[in-house]
């Protein structure tokens, strides 16, 4: 290493022509004339010593020039700092000395959203509140912490230093007086006090018709059949009714339907019979109880029988009783009409003093339909009127028959004839026939609208009516053509529309 060291510390060996050509070379490196030295002595104010740098040329900084390198452009002196702002003090939030007092009038200067720093612009110059307005009757300023007019707060609430004053508290009212009366309105001469007009009374409730009968019996078939569009296959899949099911179902516009479906197991019979007596059996019109005709607890069936006549007839007594022996397709058919004969008897045994009607009926075949139209029959309320312009329609236009359809159910409410028929049942089995045509078109997303059936010996039409119902006409006189008869159907809707918006009372079926 000492070697090394002494290498690199030793001279190098320089000839004479290498000598000679830096000579040649240092001799090219004029030195400045006196000129130029005048010229930096101007611009400069003094010649630039050796080392120090020159202007116009600048180096990278910590660079070293080496000895007899041209001097670099001297550097520029840095910027004189610009002289900050007074800070402006921020305002005393101090509050006043307890004891002090305070020209009124004086201006609070309000709390400054952030910290003023050094060299911010100061904010602007807040607003001075508004002066507190005058008690009525007082020509000096509220002294300070006294309540402000128009300013309110909850209560407990705790003002803070230097909050503005708040309206004075109403003072509460003398003790042991009652508070002030309201002052009256000013009475109009000629016309009387509203104190003096009474409420009006009341409107009374519908008329009930009860759906009664023992659990299984078939209540919810029927109802289903008849209001629901249920067809008779489709019921199987019906279950037990638990508690009560209710519906409404609107009948002919004004005849409102409220169907309580309830359960007939023993628990709910005996309800029915102690906590609920009175409420069910006020007001009711039309009782109907439902018979299973394979049961096999028959007396304990005349028992609850027996129990709603007794219930019927302390609160109801112009009710009308109507007995279903329903399931009648079970009875073999050449037992049916004696079986049937030994129930009416017995039943209209113990409905006395009450009337009763029976009908047998079965919700495979048309006397179902037999059985309900009837009992509709009974809860229209202007059948009379009803009945009277059917029959002058009827012997207007020369026709045999005429019926009036329901137009949901297709119930037969009304009718007439000028000519026996042999066939008892041909209204029901009509009804169950279009019922079951009707379900067929709503099945093809189609409606029902009219239908005309022609033979050798009658023609028959079925066409919508009103809005409510579906009118038949039977014609057996083939001079009379079709067209005709439509064109009358078409002129009469107006006048059976106007019967069927006569208000009459509103009837709720319940069906327990």
């Amino acid at each position: 290493m000492a070697a090394r060291a002494s290498a690199a510390l030793r001279p190098r060996h320089v000839t004479p022509e290498a000598r000679a050509r830096g000579g040649r070379s240092r001799d090219r490196r004029r030195p400045p004339s006196s000129e130029s030295r005048e010229r930096g002595g101007r611009d400069g104010g003094a010649a630039t010593a050796p080392g120090s740098p020159r202007a116009g040329h600048r180096h990278r900084p910590g660079h070293r020039h080496s000895p007899g390198h041209p001097p670099s452009r001297a550097p520029t002196p840095p910027r004189a700092p610009t002289p900050s702002r007074a800070p402006t003090p921020p305002p005393s939030r101090a509050p006043p000395e307890p004891g002090t007092d305070t020209a009124p009038g004086t201006v609070t200067t309000p709390r400054h959203r952030h910290r003023p720093r050094a060299g911010h612009p100061p904010s602007r110059a807040p607003t001075p509140p508004r002066a507190p307005t005058p008690a009525p009757g007082t020509d000096t300023a509220p002294e300070p912490g006294t309540p402000r007019a128009g300013h309110r707060h909850r209560p407990g609430h705790r003002h803070r230093a230097g909050h503005p004053p708040s309206r004075a508290p109403t003072p509460p009212g003398l003790p042991g007086l009652p508070p002030a009366a309201p002052p009256e309105p000013p009475q109009v001469p000629g016309v009387p006090p509203a104190a003096s007009a009474k409420p009006a009374p009341s409107r009374p409730s519908p008329p009930e018709v009860l759906l009664m009968g023992k659990s299984g019996s078939g209540k919810t078939s029927m109802r289903s059949i008849i209001f629901a569009n249920y067809i008779a296959r489709d019921t199987r899949r019906l279950g037990a009714t638990i508690d009560v099911e209710h519906s409404h179902v609107r009948f002919l516009g004004n005849l409102v339907l409220n169907l309580w479906d309830c359960g007939g197991q023993d628990t709910f019979m005996e309800n029915y019979f102690t906590s609920q007596r009175d409420n069910i059996f006020r007001n009711v019109e039309v009782l109907i109880y439902v018979f299973d005709v394979e049961s096999r607890e028959l007396e304990k069936d005349m028992h609850y029988y027996q129990s709603c006549l007794e219930a019927i007839l302390q609160n109801s007594p112009d009710a009308k009783i109507f007995c279903l022996v329903h399931k009648m397709d079970l009875v073999q058919e050449d037992q049916r009409d004696l079986i049937f004969k030994e129930r009416e008897e017995d039943l209209k045994r113990l409905s006395r003093p009450l009337e009763c009607v029976c009908f047998r009926t079965s919700i495979w075949d048309e006397t179902l339909y037999k059985a309900w139209s009837s009992i509709v029959y009974q809860l229209i309320p202007n059948v009379q009127q009803l009945e009277m312009n059917l029959r002058n329609f009827a012997q207007i236009i020369e026709a045999d028959e005429v019926l009036l359809f329901e137009r949901a159910t297709f119930l037969v409410i009304s009718h007439y004839q000028c000519k026996e028929q042999r066939d008892v049942h041909r209204f029901e089995k009509i009804s169950n026939i279009i019922k079951q045509f009707k379900l067929s078109c709503s099945k093809l997303a189609a409606s029902f609208q009219s239908m005309e059936v022609r033979n050798s010996n009658f023609a028959a039409f079925i066409d919508i009516f009103t809005s409510n119902t579906y009118v038949m006409v039977v014609m057996s006189d083939p001079s009379i053509p079709s067209a005709a008869t439509l064109i009358n159907i078409r002129n009469a809707r107006k006048h059976f529309e106007k019967l069927e918006r006569v208000d009459g009372p509103k009837h709720s079926l319940l069906m327990r």
